[in-house]
């Protein structure tokens, strides 16, 4: 009894082994595996193109009645694909016929500076550099500007951006957008009938702000307009990006103290000449809004002589 029992056991393992070799063929059975991006989808030809995810040449497979094919999980047919869908596909090698298709969807994320806009399309700077990225809308692109829901009408230049779009179509699925100001601090280098020329405080490039009537302007902390700032003002800015449209610029004077003898007077050209304790001369313009006193009481510039002690404070710009 006991070496019949032994034996039948024996033969039991034997099954259970034979059954154990067998199983990695049968998942096999359904074929080669494909991982990738949908690149094209033909409908009536009942065709979809991969490009593999591990690169290589696109592979156009087969799809029939027989192929089982999900999106998002669920039951689909092949016109539920979208091209651009992530797949994961089981195909026969030789027949190019897929048993099995699973596509999820699949979207690039970005953030940047919208430079540019149609009626069908954002373009997109990156914020961390690289090639302009032009993104294509339509009414199925979700919208938001400031946190709240909006058109493509809403956006506008300048405005920081987050995108999530289709790598393959470019179309956006959704874009949120906010106003976004860049500060800069400087002095007034330049002025123009529309615009206002600022060396950075912390060096590089001058930046031409453009001015409009919706620039807010103050000098002193007072409103103010254009015409009223002057070249070597200290100013604080915030401005658009992309179009350089100053939205606020505070201004303040920003002036320079001597102390010295006065070494030349020329009141025809109305200048005055300071030598320093230390440095080289400095020539002075004077005009009717320079305040000038000689022994603590107001004069003119023809009152000062040469020789004079001289406090002076002046524009260093101008």
């Amino acid at each position: 009894m006991r070496n019949k029992s032994m034996n039948l056991l024996i033969a039991a393992l034997l099954v259970i082994g034979v059954l154990m070799a067998a199983g990695p063929v049968s998942a096999h059975s359904d074929g080669t595996e494909l991982h990738g991006l949908i690149a094209a989808i033909d409908g009536g030809a009942g065709t979809l193109t991969v490009t593999p995810q591990k690169g290589g040449s696109d592979v156009t497979l087969k799809v029939d009645g027989s192929t089982v094919i999900t999106r998002l999980f669920h039951p689909a047919a092949l016109t539920d694909l979208q091209v651009g869908d992530r797949v994961e596909v089981k195909y026969d090698p030789t027949t190019l016929l897929a048993s099995r298709i699973e596509a999820q969807l699949n979207l690039v994320k970005m953030v940047g500076f919208v430079s540019a806009m149609d009626t069908s399309t954002v373009t997109v700077m990156p914020k961390n550099g690289g090639a302009n990225v032009i993104l294509k809308v339509d009414s199925t692109t979700l919208f938001t500007r400031n946190g709240k829901p909006a058109t493509l009408a809403d956006i506008q230049l300048g405005d920081l951006v987050q995108a999530k779009y289709n790598p393959v179509t470019l179309l956006a699925a959704r874009i949120s957008a906010q106003v976004y100001l860049v500060k800069l601090s400087g002095i007034i280098s330049a002025l123009g009938t529309s615009t206002v020329t600022v060396k950075p405080k912390h060096g590089g490039a001058d930046v031409v702000l453009q001015v409009d009537s919706t620039t807010l302007i103050k000098r002193n902390g007072k409103p103010a307009t254009l015409a009223e700032l002057q070249l070597g003002d200290k100013v604080e800015a915030k401005y658009n990006i992309i179009t350089l449209l100053a939205t606020k610029i505070s201004a303040r004077p920003n002036l320079f103290e001597i102390k010295g003898l006065i070494s030349a007077i020329d009141t025809g050209a109305g200048t005055l000449t300071v030598t320093p304790k230390k440095g080289a001369k400095v020539v002075l313009k004077v005009d009717s809004t320079t305040l000038i006193k000689r022994n603590g009481a107001p004069a003119t510039l023809g009152d000062l002589q040469v020789g004079d002690r001289v406090e002076a404070k002046y524009n260093a710009v101008s």
